[in-house]
């Protein structure tokens, strides 16, 4: 497993671009968006906004592991969700 510790996910949906970074040691996954999160999704917890997105990835990336690592069993959906500050915003599209 040591050979892709971290792997790195475009997402992009209608001209909006989202990099998520998958880090396989620490369980973590970053979100880098440069839109501002909807201000229904701020408070505790951000990364809500992104469940769906997550999920889809969690799922798909389930089905790539097996064929690449079958040992892996493991779901990103419950992992560590941060949400990077040095992520320069942007105010429209």
């Amino acid at each position: 497993m040591d050979c892709y510790l971290q792997i790195l996910l475009p997402y992009s949906f209608l001209g909006h671009f989202i990099l998520f970074s998958l880090d396989m040691k620490s369980r973590t996954v970053s979100i880098l968006d440069p839109m501002p999160i909807p201000h229904t999704f701020k408070g505790s917890e951000p990364t809500l906004y992104y469940v769906h997105k997550i999920k889809n990835i969690a799922n798909n990336l389930k089905l790539a592991m097996q064929v690449a690592y079958p040992a892996w069993n493991d779901d990103i959906y419950v992992w560590r969700r941060i949400l990077p500050k040095s992520v320069p915003k942007l105010d429209d599209w």
